[in-house]
């Protein structure tokens, strides 16, 4: 913002100095037109592109073109001072009306710059501010014209700090697209917005305030530039003044987004905060009517720039707000990009026609009366906001947290939320608790609530209990008097409230409560009476009625008033809670436990240490959760061993939880990527990929550094090895399994770094019959910023984008193809080691019987043995796992999984004639062919229809895998068979320790799927 103040600042002195104010409404004309262009190209490729990269392409141009114009400048024609204030403007929009913004949205989540907007107002308002002064201080020793070198200098300083950003911040992930190749007309576009704004009738509203304010500021740059220029005729003394003035203003604007434009916004609501700007700007305009001076100018550039960035823009992002998020975008590409150049072209052709007849200050009348109209837009937008916000929440399409900031409904919406109150629909009774607090007088809806209460489920219960909580509505709603309700539910809300609020109660309403007759009143009040020192009398009572540990209603009941309190001096009655609860109390519970953290971290740890050895994976979950918030070193390791637990959700949870703490975490995590279990190591990657730093990058580098050297190998590998023996084919299937694998770890890898919308949509068109996506999605992976991972890569991945297969070397000799085996039985990879041991099999004495690998040495102790004598009749692993392999369901498998599925597969036989299964019967089996042929047939009509024949390697009945089904037809053993099976329990239980196995069958009946598509079309 620096560079910009610099820019606007001498690009508006030199252009009113050497063109004059008469040329401002050509100037209206053409700028906008120039920037619809440039933008709509713009627009095109800046998602297409790295945005850093094509930020600091777009400020080394703008360097170049600025040296340029200083080159030319001294020729003293009205056209380079055109061309240079068109192209500081563009340079404003481009850099900071779109591209910052955009690269702000690729770090920072929605929720974060709805939190550091303000900030980053700030930040760049003081930027402008400093850049004011600069001018206005050097003005008077270096001429204007030279003073635009120093945009240059800012420039190079901006990219230094784009490097710097892209050095040490890794972006938040985000999903690829394919760049579309059609793009909407004019006729599409206004379609588009008629039918949106049949749903949505504050777009029309906010169209016509973007336009209108774009017209108005127009015409009220063009007043206060005429000013100005009449008053300082000297171009150096109108830079100073306009230095000075813009500075003065720019510190003006910091004060009131520092402090009044939250606080404004609050106090009036949206609705009514829309009628602000355009009442200062009318106020300016009566102003410059009565005081045709300098001081009225300032006034106006006050209304058109201070206001309009400290109160305008702001708004305008939140009445953004009430149109869906998938639509809001495109709104703003319209309105920035179409309908605000648009009128401020309009005002251009206004000024041009009128100041042919009549003088500036005549035109002033012109913009009282558009200020006018642009009131009354102001009014219409304020009402169509709220209405278009209520349509959003009702529908669910929008959450009211992102949306609440200056929400404010007056009293005609009472019916509204009372509706919405008194509807069947739970979800639209938690929208109207959740809108209470933003009407102006709640205190009449007690009854109402009171009602809600009595049939509401869980969900609704806690929102009541948020609403005297955290909203603080506990002195505008009355729930006192309630205890005293005939209705045992309502009493017993009461209770949860005086709970959940830290109200206190009298003794004597203790006593009453204590005796009450009903079950869920008296254990409540017994809660209530734990949190107090109670006398003599009362202490007997409470002992005769108070249960040793409370009843699965008062345990819920507690439980939605402790978590929505966040009273610390629950807890203790939360451990009692946990004591012997069935798993959903005891999850509920935990959590409920992480929002008192902050209070008792020490007891909250113990409580949730305690529920780690629960047998219920959910339990074990929220107490991870537990330390997630507590982040105290002292559990690191209890934390830890968590990545070794049997249930994927727990060991992911673990690693979030080690996450946050840091390189703390990163020191222990770094203990399990050694594990010997693939899913203790994918979670130790995960643990590390989520601290998001340059030095877990770095561990996770380092891990995979000695697999990426080894892919090199391998494809050297692949080159020495005799394709057309046998004896190689279980090395073949090795190496292009180890292949796999690593590029499936690199992924899990780049996923962890926050790459894992990208990966996943890169993999979804890599596994497409599309050659030209393929080759898109490899060059997609490369330009992440974590490239380094995967250029060790690049080949393989280019041999999947390609769909070609790497051929092995002719004629290559013994001792060469010997030295491939002797280096591969060098390696940590046990399949590696298996196809080469399967290769040197026919060499007597070439095998060495011992191997740390226990499944290493038995098979070369079996292949010493008998080389020459392995069948699939004596159950040999390696037969069994290449048949599985060729297996089209199981062919995207790795070798290990594959090996799991071998482990829970039967072996049956079959005479010929006999029949396998029978149409009708229910499908609970897999089939593999292993030897011999079954036939497929139904019977039609009363005779026998054979739909298919199948042989050795291939499958049947995998529909039973996943659901209940009758057989469709008859399996018949056309000669004698041998067949494996895999029972449908075994298969739920493999899938269940590792769902990957799912994932992956899942994938290839989706590709057979579209493929069938694409053949019937």
């Amino acid at each position: 913002m620096v560079a910009q103040a610099i820019g606007m600042t001498l690009g508006r002195s030199l252009f009113l100095a050497k063109a004059g104010a008469e040329s401002l409404p050509l100037f209206f004309i053409i700028m906008p037109l120039i920037l619809m262009v440039v933008s709509g190209g713009f627009t095109a490729i800046i998602d297409r592109f790295n945005r850093p990269r094509l930020f600091r392409i777009v400020l080394a141009v703008a360097a170049v073109l600025i040296i340029g114009i200083r080159l030319f400048i001294n020729l003293d024609l009205i056209p380079i001072y055109f061309t240079l204030y068109i192209f500081i403007w563009l340079i404003y929009i481009l850099q900071f009306r779109i591209e910052f913004w955009t690269l702000l949205s690729d770090y920072f989540t929605n929720l974060e710059l709805k939190q550091y907007t303000a900030i980053i107002y700030l930040g760049t308002t003081a930027g402008y501010l400093f850049g004011s002064i600069l001018v206005a201080l050097i003005s008077d020793i270096v001429t204007l014209e030279n003073q635009l070198l120093l945009l240059p200098i800012c420039y190079g300083i901006s990219i230094g700090q784009i490097y710097y950003l892209e050095s040490h911040q890794n972006p938040l992930p985000t999903e690829y697209q394919k760049p579309k190749t059609q793009t909407s007309n004019w006729s599409e576009t206004w379609q588009t917005l008629s039918k949106l704004s049949r749903h949505y009738p504050i777009i029309i509203f906010l169209i016509a305030n973007v336009f209108g304010t774009a017209l108005v500021r127009g015409i009220g740059e063009f007043q206060y530039s005429t000013i100005y220029r009449q008053e300082f005729p000297d171009k150096q003394e109108l830079a100073t003044f306009l230095g000075y003035i813009t500075a003065a203003l720019t510190a003006i604007q910091f004060l009131i987004i520092s402090v009044g434009t939250t606080p404004l916004i609050k106090k009036l609501g949206v609705p009514r905060t829309n009628l602000v700007y355009p009442v200062m700007l009318l106020g300016s305009f009566i102003g410059l009517l009565f005081s045709y001076n300098l001081t009225a100018a300032v006034g106006m550039q006050l209304t058109y720039r201070t206001l309009f960035y400290s109160i305008f823009l702001p708004l305008t992002n939140l009445n953004y707000n009430a149109v869906p998020t998938r639509f809001g975008g495109r709104l703003r590409v319209w309105g920035e990009g179409l309908f605000s150049p648009l009128g401020q072209s309009i005002a251009g052709i206004i000024l041009m026609v009128f100041l042919g007849w009549i003088n500036p200050y005549q035109v002033v009348w012109v913009g009282v009366i558009l200020s006018g109209f642009l009131v009354v837009i102001g009014y219409f937008t304020g009402k169509s906001y709220v209405q278009s916000l209520l349509g959003m929440l009702r529908s669910g399409s929008v959450n009211l947290s992102r949306v609440e900031d200056g929400l404010y409904l007056s009293n005609k919406y009472r019916p509204e939320v009372r509706q919405l109150l008194q509807d069947k629909n739970p979800q639209n009774q938690v929208l109207g608790l959740e809108l209470l607090p933003y009407l102006e007088n709640p205190r009449d809806f007690s009854s109402d609530i009171e009602n809600i209460w009595v049939n509401a489920d869980d969900q609704v219960r806690r929102a009541v209990i948020r609403l005297f909580t955290t909203k603080n509505m506990g002195n505008n709603l009355e729930f006192k008097s309630l205890l005293s309700s005939p209705k045992p539910k309502v009493r017993s809300m009461a209770l949860e409230l005086y709970i959940a609020t830290g109200s206190p109660l009298s003794a004597s309403r203790l006593q009453t409560l204590l005796q009450d007759e009903s079950s869920e009143v008296r254990a409540l009040a017994c809660v209530a009476i734990s949190q107090i020192e109670i006398d003599g009398s009362i202490q007997e009572l409470y002992h005769q009625v108070c249960p040793t540990q409370p009843d699965i209603p008062t345990r819920r009941a507690l439980l939605r008033a402790a978590g929505e309190s966040r009273n610390p001096k629950l807890i203790p009655l939360l451990t009692e809670v946990l004591k012997n609860a069935p798993p959903d109390i005891k999850r509920k519970g935990l959590l409920a436990l992480v929002e008192l953290c902050d209070y008792e971290p020490l007891k909250c740890g113990q409580i949730a240490a305690y529920e780690l050895n629960h047998n219920s994976p959910s339990v074990r979950i929220a107490a991870l959760q537990v330390f997630q918030k507590i982040d105290d070193q002292q559990w690191l390791i209890t934390v830890s061993r968590y990545l070794e637990d049997e249930d994927i959700a727990v060991r992911q949870q673990a690693a979030k939880t080690l996450s946050c703490y840091g390189n703390q975490g990163l020191a222990v995590s770094r203990y399990y990527l050694l594990s010997s279990r693939p899913e203790v190591v994918k979670s130790a990657i995960l643990a590390i990929g989520l601290v998001r730093t340059k030095t877990a990058e770095n561990i996770l580098y380092n891990f995979i550094q000695s697999d990426l050297k080894l892919i090199n190998r391998t494809r050297i590998w692949q080159q020495h090895i005799d394709a057309d023996n046998s004896l190689f084919e279980m090395l073949q299937v090795a190496i292009i399994d180890y292949q796999n694998s690593i590029i499936e770890r690199v992924f899990y890898i780049l996923s962890s770094l926050g790459q894992e919308s990208t990966v996943n949509a890169a993999k979804v068109l890599l596994s497409s019959s599309d050659k030209r996506a393929r080759s898109h999605a490899v060059e997609t992976l490369v330009s992440l910023k974590q490239g380094r991972f995967l250029r060790p890569l690049m080949p393989l991945l280019e041999k999947m984008a390609t769909g070609e297969n790497l051929t092995a070397s002719q004629g290559i000799s013994n001792i060469k193809k010997y030295s491939v085996l002797l280096e591969v039985l060098e390696t940590n990879n046990h399949w590696l080691k298996m196809g080469a041991l399967m290769a040197f099999a026919g060499i007597p004495g070439a095998i060495a019987q011992s191997d740390p690998d226990p499944i290493i040495s038995k098979i070369a102790q079996s292949l010493v043995l008998k080389p020459q004598q392995l069948s699939i009749s004596e159950n040999f692993m390696i037969d069994r796992l290449l048949l599985l392999k060729n297996v089209s369901l199981f062919q995207t498998l790795s070798l290990d999984e594959i090996l799991l599925i071998d482990n829970a597969l039967e072996s049956a036989e079959y005479l010929p004639g006999e029949i396998i299964f029978s149409e009708g019967t229910l499908g609970e089996r897999f089939y593999i062919i292993v030897q011999g042929k079954v036939r497929i047939v139904r019977e039609v009509e009363g005779e026998e229809k054979e739909l298919a024949l199948l042989e050795a390697g291939q499958h049947f009945g995998e529909i039973s895998l996943f659901e209940d089904f009758l057989r469709s037809a008859n399996a018949i053993a056309a000669e004698h068979c041998v067949l494996l099976t895999l029972e449908k329990t075994r298969f739920v239980s493999l899938v269940t320790q590792r769902p990957q196995i799912l994932w992956e069958i899942c994938k290839f009946l989706s590709q057979r799927l579209r493929d069938v598509n694409l053949t019937a079309r």
